[in-house]
């Protein structure tokens, strides 16, 4: 995730939008982020979400061993974030969790708290920005450089697909 952003943000959205919608194929990208931001309630019902919400469980293999986990994740745009991941390892709960304000970050294990390292908060600035890039609106900015990529599916469905291309090393 860390390279992901060092020369520029390279993010590959296939919006799931039929050809109907669009009435289009490959189209142009900025009308196909247009028309996506459109499909979503419009730029001004987007750009009003300044705070999200994600949670989720799974479980992760670590040499053959699987681990259930959980995670919380909290973001504020545009510079602060806050992720609790409880991961069970042979029935004991690990408690991590990891926090962004601005240019600053800390990370506590079971606890532990230290402050992040350089690349640490490099990688919860990337995880940022790439929230922000994902609302739709920030991609019609200066900065940015749309490809349409054409038709595919994904799950069965016709989609159009929009390559994105940021400037500079953390894209803005």
């Amino acid at each position: 995730m860390r390279k992901l952003l060092s020369r520029g943000l390279i993010v590959a959205l296939v919006l799931g939008l039929t050809y109907q919608a669009f009435g289009q194929g490959a189209g142009d990208a900025k009308a196909i982020i247009e028309k996506a931001i459109t499909a979503h309630g419009g730029a001004k019902n987007l750009d009003k979400l300044k705070a999200t919400r994600m949670k989720g469980k799974g479980k992760v293999t670590i040499m053959d061993m699987d681990f259930p986990f959980t995670i919380d994740l909290q973001q504020q745009m545009p510079s602060q974030n806050k992720t609790v991941l409880k991961l069970n390892i042979m029935d004991k709960e690990i408690s991590i969790v990891q926090v962004l304000n601005g240019d600053k970050g800390w990370t506590s294990v079971e606890g532990t708290t230290k402050d992040s390292e350089v690349d640490e908060i490099t990688q919860m600035k990337a995880s940022q920005y790439t929230a922000r890039v994902s609302m739709l609106t920030p991609l019609l900015e200066k900065g940015f450089t749309l490809t349409a990529l054409g038709e595919s599916k994904v799950n069965g469905k016709e989609v159009l697909g929009v390559k994105v291309v940021a400037a500079g090393p953390e894209g803005h």
